[in-house]
């Protein structure tokens, strides 16, 4: 999308705030994929499209056809491509641990924690 067009911040609120993707909903969403340890948005969900990625996944015996199901959803209501990471616990706490900028930059931005038994 055009950054520079006249009605690109009007559109994303359109799409984004209007209810179109109800983010309360999420959770019960990515639980068909597996066990959600921790559910992240950031990125568009929180109007800021600097951010590397919009949603951090962080499970258990995630079934991947199911997670992508999940995501092509949630981007046809969006009206465009997700940039999202997946991780296992074991995973997350080891990029925690050495200061991963990825991680970083979900957590020191704004950001949305829908999911969190982790931390």
């Amino acid at each position: 999308m055009n950054k520079r067009f006249v009605l690109n911040d009007p559109l994303k609120t359109l799409l984004v705030d209007s209810g179109l993707v109800a983010t309360k909903e999420l959770p019960a969403r990515f639980k068909k994929a597996g066990k959600i340890k921790m559910l992240v948005l950031s990125g568009i969900f929180v109007k800021d499209d600097d951010r590397k990625i919009d949603i951090l996944v962080v499970g258990e015996k995630i079934n991947k056809l199911k997670m992508q199901s999940v995501l092509s959803t949630l981007e046809s209501e969006v009206g465009k491509e997700l940039r999202y990471s997946l991780f296992t616990p074991e995973e997350f706490a080891y990029r925690m641990d050495m200061y991963d900028q990825l991680l970083l930059d979900i957590f020191e931005y704004p950001h949305e924690r829908l999911v969190d038994t982790l931390l």
